[in-house]
């Protein structure tokens, strides 16, 4: 039974975690994009992410799916040393 609540406890935590995610992150980043505003994150591993009006060649979008890879590998990291 303390195995089951371990598990359950953790698929609440994860679903708790990546609705944060979604929620400061990815939807913030979406609404910045798409109202061409400026933007700044800070992640621990790639440091400081910023965005503004300057042209450049490349893509947002590859920082944007390494940022939320990181973050959630950090979250796995993190629940699997509390099991």
């Amino acid at each position: 039974m303390a195995f089951l609540r371990i598990i359950d406890d953790l698929d609440r935590s994860l679903h708790a975690e990546g609705e944060i995610l979604d929620r400061e992150n990815i939807t913030k980043w979406l609404m910045q994009f798409s109202a061409k505003l400026p933007l700044k994150l800070h992640h621990p591993v790639m440091g400081d992410i910023q965005y503004q009006g300057v042209k450049f060649a490349g893509s947002v979008i590859a920082v944007f799916d390494q940022y939320v890879g990181l973050t959630i590998e950090d979250y796995i990291e993190r629940h699997v040393r509390m099991v």
